[in-house]
């Protein structure tokens, strides 16, 4: 495993999260982000580290903040199909599980 990517609504759920955090602290939304990307990191490294969920994807809780990546593992790269609030409704992701970054 070389390479992580993120699809676009992926990206798109790492700046809404971030923008929430922004309305308590700037700090605290630059380290949601550092956070995330330091899972992604992680997940190069050690992708099967998240637990297996459906359509073949997998999920890795976060600990600090309360969200859940979903990701799925490809011949030569992770792809994060979604970063989401543990609160949302379990299977937002699955229209993305098929698109490509």
């Amino acid at each position: 495993m070389t390479t992580v990517g993120y699809l676009r609504a992926a990206q798109a759920d790492v700046r809404r999260a971030a923008r929430f955090y922004a309305k308590e602290s700037r700090t605290l939304a630059a380290e949601f982000v550092l956070e995330v990307d330091r899972s992604a990191a992680r997940l190069v490294e050690y992708p099967e580290v998240g637990v297996p969920t459906r359509r073949g994807a997998r999920k890795l809780l976060r600990r600090r903040f309360p969200y859940l990546m979903i990701y799925r593992v490809d011949p030569e790269r992770v792809v994060i199909l979604a970063v989401g609030h543990q609160r949302r409704h379990p299977d937002f992701w699955l229209s993305r599980a098929n698109q490509s970054s």
